[in-house]
């Protein structure tokens, strides 16, 4: 299985107990994730309420997957809701009916597009299919996760796609496609490439600009930890980025907030998981935090005829669910 980002390791925290073995060889409640132990703070009568709310955003989210597989995000199709249902309650579980039919709608969007896909809106959607594929391959296995007759190559030819740079325009100049794309796009794009198969990739963190959410800020701090993987880290870099995302983040206290959302809140618990402890509470994170979020999240949970939503549309609620599953 290929290293998982922070991010992508938030999603699979919950997995990773089941997954150890059949006998279970991690001690519960206390993960190793590679810089620090994770030991929840979440009391029981809180993750009784997680668990309510994440079975309400699934259930709204199958509700809301159209027939051929994916989601209506507002802006366009999507197969990304798949990660809301990217749970395994015992050893050897296999994708639900949903992330299959996922998966083969993004395996069939991914071999139309990747011939002639470049940038923009498209790419994106490409990066989010190979994200869903290659995600639910490090959790299952290729072999319970691919539909029977999949081509490889085609797998190939995206990561290709992804890492190659494509060139584009600006200010009358060429340059590489990953310094003008979204950050999210970008970020996408890499973690699909370095799950896909394929030799390792050297570290290539997205450009982030502007820092216009603190999703943005969030993905240019996950990126110092990457390039900082082989090898010392950047503390520095990384105590002004905690204490930052502690100003501008009511959840975490912040006296300057500001807005987020539960696709906000997914990428800050994956930084945050991601850093040491004594880090976070010297830049004033609080040793809460993981309650806090989970309560931001249950608070802000509105119910609807098929379930529970959040932020009036998919792709906020399964950015709530994966977030609530993760905690």
């Amino acid at each position: 299985m290929r290293r998982l980002s922070p991010a992508l390791l938030l999603l699979s925290l919950p997995l990773l107990p089941a997954l150890a073995s059949p006998d279970g060889d991690i001690a519960a409640g206390v993960l190793e994730t590679g810089t620090m132990a994770v030991a929840s703070d979440i009391s029981v009568s809180i993750r009784n309420e997680m668990d309510v709310a994440m079975a309400g955003g699934r259930d709204y989210l199958a509700s809301r997957q159209e027939d051929d597989g994916l989601w209506d995000d507002g802006d366009g199709r999507t197969s990304l809701p798949a990660f809301a249902f990217l749970d395994t309650p015992e050893w050897g579980a296999e994708p639900t009916d949903a992330e299959r039919r996922a998966l083969a709608a993004a395996l069939a969007r991914l071999a139309e597009w990747v011939p002639h896909v470049q940038d923009g809106e498209n790419r994106r959607r490409m990066a989010e299919d190979a994200l869903v594929v290659a995600a639910s391959c490090a959790v299952y296995g290729e072999k319970a996760a691919l539909p029977p007759g999949t081509d490889s190559a085609i797998l190939a030819a995206v990561r290709t796609r992804l890492t190659m740079g494509t060139p584009a325009k600006a200010n009358g100049t060429e340059r590489g496609a990953a310094a003008s794309l979204p950050s999210i796009t970008a970020w996408l794009g890499r973690e699909a490439a370095m799950l896909l198969p394929g030799p390792e990739l050297p570290p290539s963190p997205p450009q982030v600009g502007g820092m216009e959410s603190i999703r943005d800020a969030v993905i240019a701090a996950m990126a110092i930890l990457e390039k900082d993987h082989a090898s010392a880290p950047d503390t520095a870099r990384i105590a002004a980025t905690l204490r930052w995302m502690q100003a501008h983040t009511a959840v975490l206290g912040g006296p300057d907030a500001m807005q987020t959302s539960p696709e906000d809140l997914f990428f800050l618990s994956a930084f945050l998981s991601a850093t040491s402890q004594a880090a976070a509470a010297e830049a004033g994170i609080p040793a809460d935090w993981r309650t806090r979020i989970a309560q931001r999240l249950i608070a802000t949970a509105k119910p609807v005829p098929n379930g529970l939503r959040w932020d009036g549309n998919d792709r906020q609620t399964l950015f709530a669910v994966a977030t609530l599953a993760a905690l």
